[in-house]
């Protein structure tokens, strides 16, 4: 959660869209200012091929759980230009198919 590197790897027009909602925010530090709100806290990315494009599938805490593994959240799919972040889609609710894309079905929440 670390919100300074992620501006830093954020082009400054970046854009971010999580399908099927109007969400779409441009801008890196706008985008990284939602991230800083808190809402992904805890949350860990492992880094997968996803249709051929760079992703990563999204753990989360269970829902009250402390300390116990993280699960599938959702898959997250960015779009590189100039070594930067450009564009990144996220899909919730795809934890039943991270299998599909080499994903393992929890991580260590201190991974």
């Amino acid at each position: 959660h670390d919100v300074a590197a992620l501006t830093a790897v954020l082009r400054a027009d970046a854009i971010t869209s999580m399908p099927p909602f109007a969400w779409w925010v441009q801008g890196g530090d706008r985008i990284a200012g939602l991230i800083a709100l808190g809402g992904c806290a805890g949350a860990r990315l492992v880094p997968a091929a996803v249709n051929g494009s760079a992703g990563f599938g999204q753990y989360r805490p269970a829902d009250g759980a402390d300390g116990g593994p993280l699960r599938p959240f959702a898959l997250v799919l960015v779009e590189l230009r100039d070594g930067r972040v450009a564009d990144s889609v996220t899909f919730l609710g795809s934890g039943d198919r991270f299998a599909e894309f080499g994903l393992p079905e929890f991580v260590p929440a201190d991974r």
